[in-house]
């Protein structure tokens, strides 16, 4: 408990709040650069439920992670991979 204060006191933010933004942060990430499936995202990025990643992923970033990977490669596409 006093880990978890002190860690929240320096950062603003709890400890599994830090885990889960590192976790989508680390699926964006590999959302952008590879052809991987989101079962092998998900395990990639410490979620043994894929179903549950993508809940976690929506509520963080506002679309499910099949919505992320499609406006990715979209982007790509029209941009390049620079």
């Amino acid at each position: 408990k006093h880990y978890s204060e002190s860690f929240k006191k320096w950062t603003g933010q709890s400890v599994t709040e830090f885990i889960t933004k590192t976790r989508i942060t680390k699926a964006k990430r590999l959302m952008a650069k590879s052809n991987c499936k989101l079962k092998e995202i998900a395990h990639q990025t410490g979620y043994q439920d894929e179903f549950y990643f993508s809940r976690i992923f929506k509520k963080h970033t506002g679309c499910s992670p099949t919505s992320y990977m499609k406006k990715r490669r979209k982007k790509i596409a029209a941009y390049g991979r620079g």
